[in-house]
């Protein structure tokens, strides 16, 4: 009996110091981990290991956040997000990648444009191995960013968006760690917004009655519709007209609010009930007022634009394959126009 209770002892211990060194597990079995919040907003050792042991990549729970501790592993720094791990790392490995990004050690310098879309930086960021878009739209989905940043808290509809991220991921020239970490990926472009988003920008927008995202989801229009910064602030204030007479131009009427959902939601969404959903609260043409969030990440120039319109009484715009503007302030300025447009573009094509 002694034996083989000794015995039984013994192979436990050897498991439970496998955990630790991970001796014969895999290193080519990918195995993603969500870390998240509990109900209080914490991220402990406790709920970290839980979630190790949930995802098989640990057998002994408490055995491992005994260890976690005498490692000198607290329960401060754990970043939620989504990870990719391998039964290979063992339990200290597992643990420092929750606490800091997942890399290599080499980088790349990627610019993104002004108007691209979440699903045109994921794509980017997959193709330069930044990270996989799998791993990025499931921290998008899994991770609440709302506990680190105000702006994305406000957002009081995000189960009617297509990307509750879309207008937030500032576009510029970043640099990232090839397989870095989605999550710490998302919050630099996140951090980004919140430096670029001041104190004078929000004192204006509080001045206009609108919030950090009606702001943002106006400017994301303007970028796609405006050809050049100069045109942007007369963009926004046939927009910003529009709303203020609501009850005479309902809808905005943006091409580009219905081009995203027939370019980017159609193209992911199969079901039509959904589908039609998404064209009620994006097209323009469809819903009242803004649409229910932004259609792109807009840059500076735009935001600008949504905050400083220009001081016209222009409610109509249109622009020929030159991209020259034409402004009306009724439907029969905008009717003619409309036939300017059409013999510009005409002596052109000759």
């Amino acid at each position: 009996v002694i034996v083989a209770v000794s015995l039984v002892f013994s192979l436990i211990l050897i498991s439970c110091l496998n955990d630790i060194l991970a001796i014969n597990r895999s290193s080519d079995t990918i195995i993603d981990v969500t870390i998240s919040e509990d109900a209080n907003g914490n991220v402990d050792t406790k709920s970290v290991v839980s979630a190790l042991k949930k995802a098989k990549l640990i057998k002994n729970k408490y055995f491992c956040i005994v260890a976690a501790k005498l490692l000198g592993y607290t329960d401060k720094n754990y970043r939620t997000g989504e990870y990719s791990l391998t039964p290979s790392m063992g339990l200290e490995n597992m643990l420092s990648s929750f606490k800091k990004p997942t890399v290599t050690g080499e980088t790349v310098t990627l610019t993104f444009p002004e108007g691209y879309t979440v699903n045109q930086i994921a794509e980017k960021l997959e193709k330069y191995e930044v990270c996989s878009q799998t791993a990025f739209f499931a921290t998008v989905r899994d991770v609440d960013f709302s506990t680190e940043y105000s702006f994305i808290a406000q957002i009081d509809n995000k189960d009617k968006r297509y990307q509750v991220l879309e207008g937030y991921l500032y576009p510029d020239t970043y640099e990232f760690y090839i397989g870095e970490n989605a999550s710490s990926v998302i919050r630099k472009f996140l951090d980004n917004f919140k430096n670029k988003w001041t104190a004078e920008y929000q004192a204006q927008a509080d001045k206009l009655g609108m919030s950090v995202d009606d702001i943002i989801t106006l400017a994301s229009i303007i970028e796609k519709e405006a050809y050049g910064a100069d045109q942007m602030p007369l963009v926004s204030s046939v927009f910003h007209n529009r709303l203020k007479k609501s009850g005479i131009y309902p809808t905005l009427g943006s091409d580009a609010t219905k081009e995203y959902v027939t370019e980017y939601i159609s193209k992911s969404v199969t079901n039509s009930a959904e589908l039609s959903s998404y064209q009620k609260n994006y097209d323009t043409y469809k819903c009242a007022g803004l649409p229910v969030g932004a259609i792109c990440n807009p840059g500076n120039d735009a935001i600008k634009a949504a905050l400083f319109p220009a001081n016209t009484g222009y409610y109509y715009f249109l622009h020929d394959n030159d991209k020259k503007i034409y402004l009306a302030a009724t439907d029969s300025e905008h009717n003619q126009n409309s036939l300017a447009a059409l013999k510009a573009n005409s002596k052109k094509t000759k």
